[in-house]
Formats: C-alpha cells, structure tokens, sequence
C-alpha cells in the first residue's frame, strides 16, 4: 500500500486497481464513487492542505471528524450546492438489529483481549500487523449443512462517500462494502445452483430486518414488490427469485415469521489507538435462532489510506485476514475484499443446500 498517495498495492508491491469490479470482472458501479472518494479525500487534490488533528469529535466518534454545524451553514451560503459542506454535518448511520426470539437467552460476543499488543512508537502498519497476527481470523465452531436461506439480524445502511473517509464515524469499515448495504445484499447473496461460482455457492432466499438504507444498486426493470409496505403484523422481508441476470426477477414479500434457521449479524470494534492510526475492526457472527450460540465468528481489520485532509480512505485500505493467500474467491480475484464480502465467510459455516425456494 502506498501510504503517500492514493494507490491500492497487490502482494510484491504491484499497484492494483482503485475500482471495484462487477461480478463478471469488468468495473462497477462503483468505480465512479470511488474516484469521488479521491476527489473529496485529497492525495492532495482537494481541501485542506495541513492535517487536522485526528482525535475523535468532542462529542463523541458518532460524529464526523470535522462535525461543526456553524461551518456548514458558512460552507453553504457560499455555495449551496457544494457537497464538500456536507462533511461538516456528518454523523453516525444508526444500524438497529432485530432479533427474532425475545425469550431466547441474548447473543454473547467474545470479550476484547485483556491485554493490547499496542507499544509506544508503533507505526499504523506495524501496529495494523500485530492486530492481525494477535486476533484477525476465521474462527468455525460448527459448520452446519444443507441451508436454505438465512436471516440478516442487523442491515447495513448505505454509507455516503463523505463517512468512508472520516476515521471515526462508520462504525466497522472492515465490514463494509457496497453489496453489503442493504437492500442490495440480496441480489449477491442469492442465486440458482446452475449459476453458482465454483467457490462460492449462494442461498435460495434472504430473510431480513427491516432497512430504509438507500439502494446503490440501479436498475428500471425491480419488480414493484421491492417498494411495497408491510401488512399488520409483518416484521421481516423475505427475497426470493433472483436468477443473477434479470434484476426485476427478484421479490421481496414481508412475512410474519421466519423460514431461517439460522441468521447472521456483525459490529465494529475499538482497540487502542485504532482509529487515530488508520486502523479500524470488526465481526461479524454467524448465529442459530433457537439458542443465539455463535456458529463462526470473523474477525479482522483494515489498514485505511491515509488523506490530505486529515481522513482515511477506508474503500481502498488493506484488510486481513488476507484472502489474497486463503483458497476462495480472494485468492482468485487476487483480493482481500469484494463486494460479497460477508458471504465468502458465512458460506463456510452456513453452507447453502442448492434447492430452488418453494413455498
């Protein structure tokens, strides 16, 4: 990683591509939003010239680096339609999670480690190294087969261009990629048998808490069941039906009750210095609904490229633990993060049964 510019390495020192390709390999949607990223964040292009400091927001790291709304009233009566404004106004998106089963016992996470491998004079990329030596990985305590769909407890909410290069106010940037962000988790996590790529088998339906986080994914022909409200009594969405070609065959309809046996949940966590470093973690939990025991847990951390601006560059940091060397879609995009980052974990320990959804 070049920590002077703007550059994502590969191993041995290659640079590799600021664009996030679709899943055919070709550039995505989001290769224009991440050349915005450069644009907002800097390598020197755009605002500040001198760092700010890099401590949380006195009001708490809920809230944008830069958080100060007499400064955004400034920023727009010069020029209203100035998105840069909009950094001074930035605050936390709130993810709440929905449990299915109030009388089962709560989900325990694992404790933090009680003693921090942080040492006074540590670099972020030495200090990024010692977290995933200490503590980043996969961890499968039981694998469970013959899966159908599972259910997302916890949705991501879309996070705006502005927060994925402030340090502190999206909560597990290790987690998040675009086809993580609800409602567009669906169209990657599910498919047909027949389409599944040979390392990456997918479910026949989604189940999910209820999100009103803004879609990236852009397509005229959505079946108009996607926009519909609930019914009384209806607390989760149920997709179904996408074929991996046709965006408009995919349908949601809310339910009453779950399908899912199992389902899945993540958070971000903090360690010392993490965030002023360029550092930040997190988990994410595969989880059986009858007991809330954790199935598997991973865990890793992302070393985010540092900005003229005083922010970090969380699109386009390194991760681990490092798929580029893990036998998996990594390893053959040559990648430590994608799009459907989330599934290459999940399917380990929820493997998918390939049957077509029937009601």
């Amino acid at each position: 990683m070049d920590t002077n510019g703007c550059r994502n390495t590969l191993p041995g020192g290659r640079p590799g591509p600021l664009t996030v390709p679709d899943r055919n390999g070709r550039p995505s949607r989001w290769t224009a939003a991440l050349l915005s990223v450069v644009l907002i964040g800097g390598c020197g292009l755009v605002g500040p010239k001198a760092p700010p400091p890099v401590g949380p927001h006195p009001l708490g790291d809920t809230y944008g680096q830069f958080y100060d709304l007499a400064k955004y009233e400034a920023c727009v009566k010069v020029e209203r339609r100035n998105t840069y404004c909009n950094r001074f106004r930035l605050r936390r998106v709130e993810n709440p999670e929905l449990w299915p089963y109030p009388d089962v016992p709560p989900m325990k996470w694992p404790d933090p480690p009680a003693r921090s491998v942080y040492r006074e004079g540590m670099t972020p990329v030495e200090y990024w190294r010692a977290l995933c030596r200490a503590e980043a990985g996969e961890f499968i305590y039981r694998a469970v087969d013959d899966v159908d769909g599972l259910y997302q407890i916890r949705p991501r909410r879309h996070e705006s261009e502005y927060a994925m290069v402030d340090r502190y106010v999206v909560e597990d940037p290790y987690g998040h990629t675009i086809g993580e962000e609800a409602p567009d988790l669906p169209f990657n996590y599910i498919a047909p048998k027949y389409m599944w790529p040979k390392d990456l088998p997918r479910y026949s339906f989604i189940e999910s808490a209820p999100s009103d986080g803004a879609s990236v994914v852009i397509s005229p022909a959505r079946d108009e069941s996607l926009s519909q409200p609930p019914g009384a009594g209806e607390r989760y969405q149920r997709f179904v039906g996408f074929d991996q070609k046709d965006y408009g065959s995919m349908r949601m309809t809310w339910v009453k009750s779950l399908r899912a046996r199992f389902g899945f949940t993540w958070r971000g966590i903090r360690r010392a210095h993490d965030r002023e470093m360029g550092i930040a973690g997190g988990e994410l939990a595969v989880v059986d609904l009858d007991t809330n025991e954790i199935l598997g847990l991973r865990r890793g951390f992302i070393l985010g490229v540092p900005l003229s601006s005083g922010g970090v560059s969380w699109a386009t940091g390194n991760a681990c633990p490092d798929y580029m060397s893990i036998d998996g879609p990594g390893k053959r995009l040559k990648r430590n993060k994608y799009h459907n980052f989330g599934l290459w974990f999940l399917v380990k320990v929820a493997r998918p049964s390939g049957r077509t959804y029937e009601e």
